[in-house]
């Protein structure tokens, strides 16, 4: 048996829904409509609309102006944007934004480095067409500066992570591949440069006992050992790479000493060295670990033993006695060297010609000592000296160490001299004064 009253129930339920659904349609439909009748209403009603246009970009263009002629270049702008306040055609300007403008300034009248209170003037590449009521602000600070390039001497400087080891040293010069950089900026702030410098660094800390060689691209400016800010990218350069080698040196005190010529046969030469008294006794030098290691002293000079008197005094310049690649640290540009004269006596004795023997004679000459006699000073012990007489004295000539051409003439030859029983006494006289004219003649069946 069916129930009515539940079919009604349905029927009635959905009704009702399909009621709903028709008002919905319907009230989104109106809404639709309005908004196209308000526009076309707005349109033909209100044609004209103004606009406000945030951060437009200002740029400043240089190309063939004076400016650019002059080399000048904007270093600095007061405002980098501004607000542009425009009117015009609601189908002009209804879709337009700030990135579809950029501000600019004239600069046709800018010929020099300065200051420049401008206005700013927009620039439309859009094609349509407004009217400008206002631009916010009207008018910016612009700097404008000269740009020069300058060449500059470069040094290095060592970062805090180089370290040199215990009893080494890095010396100058330092070698940098490019002793020079050309620095392209504004004229101001390249007159304020004082040194540039390459600084020598390490990701890790290093501690050098020898020459090394690092790569940098940290370059340094400084005014007056301040360091100059290169942050805003107005300076640039011709060459950030550079190789620097750091050379490093080994100190050393090395014991000074001098050399001995002209001293008799026999001579104790190192007796005589040890009563030298030196003004310094040792100079402090640093050099490359490899070559220091082959020297154990420096000789400052030579003594002539023909020179020597009672406590006769050198002086011996400090001056180029070091090789190449070693430096002096002490500071020491002479040294006084004083030969000894207590306990010692100086006495003349006469030598004949007669006395003197001549040896290594080439067989077909006959040689005639011309000089009769030879009057040099002796210096030693005073109990010696006063003894010493000419009988102690061997005097030789010898023709292989003379400058004897194998021609007749006369010739000048030095002489030679053997103390018997001594080797602590030495011959007072100038290099002339113990040479001897010998007469050379071929000799005659």
């Amino acid at each position: 048996m069916l129930n009515f009253d539940s079919i009604g129930t349905a029927a009635m339920k959905e009704k009702l829904s399909a009621m709903v659904k028709t008002n919905t349609s319907t009230k989104i439909l109106s809404i639709v409509l309005a908004i196209i009748i308000w526009f076309a209403i707005s349109i033909s009603v209100y044609p004209t609309i103004s606009r406000t246009l945030y951060n437009v970009p200002v740029e400043i263009t240089l190309t063939d102006t004076y400016a650019e002629a002059n080399s000048l270049k904007a270093e600095s702008v007061s405002e980098e944007t501004a607000t542009v306040f425009i009117t015009g055609d609601r189908g002009q300007i209804g879709n337009l934004s700030s990135e579809d403008f950029s501000l600019t300034v004239d600069v046709k009248n800018i010929t020099s480095a300065g200051k420049y209170t401008l206005p700013l003037e927009l620039v439309n590449n859009t094609g349509k067409t407004f009217d400008i009521n206002k631009i916010e602000p009207q008018l910016i600070t612009v700097s404008f500066e000269k740009i020069i390039t300058r060449q500059f001497e470069v040094s290095a400087e060592l970062d805090s992570s180089i370290n040199i080891a215990d009893g080494y040293m890095s010396r100058e010069p330092v070698i940098i591949s490019d002793k020079t950089i050309s620095i392209t900026g504004p004229e101001n702030q390249l007159d304020s440069i004082t040194d540039v410098k390459v600084r020598v660094s390490s990701p890790n800390p290093v501690t050098l006992s020898s020459s090394y060689e690092f790569t940098t691209e940290d370059i340094v400016l400084y005014n007056n050992n301040v360091i100059i800010s290169t942050a805003d990218g107005n300076i640039t350069y011709d060459k950030t790479d550079f190789t620097v080698q750091i050379p490093v040196y080994v100190r050393q005190s090395l014991p000074l000493e001098v050399s001995i010529v002209n001293a008799p046969e026999g001579f104790d030469v190192n007796g005589f060295r040890e009563k030298l008294q030196l003004s310094a006794d040792s100079l402090e030098i640093a050099a490359p670990s490899d070559k220091i290691k082959d020297i154990t002293s420096i000789n400052i000079g030579t003594i002539n033993m023909r020179e020597v008197d009672l406590g006769t005094t050198f002086n011996f310049s400090m001056e180029n006695i070091l090789p190449d690649g070693y430096e002096n640290l002490s500071g020491l540009s002479s040294v006084t060297v004083t030969c000894p004269s207590e306990g010692l006596s100086k006495k003349l004795v006469a030598i004949r010609g007669n006395t003197i023997q001549i040896i290594n004679k080439p067989s077909q000459y006959d040689f005639e000592l011309i000089t009769s006699t030879l009057m040099p000073y002796f210096i030693g012990p005073d109990d010696v000296i006063d003894d010493l007489t000419s009988t102690d004295v061997t005097c030789q000539i010898d023709m292989l160490n003379s400058d004897f051409s194998n021609q007749e003439g006369s010739y000048i030859v030095p002489v030679s001299f053997t103390i018997s029983n001594h080797d602590d006494i030495w011959i007072n006289a100038g290099s002339a004064t113990l040479n001897v004219y010998v007469q050379a003649k071929v000799k005659t069946e």
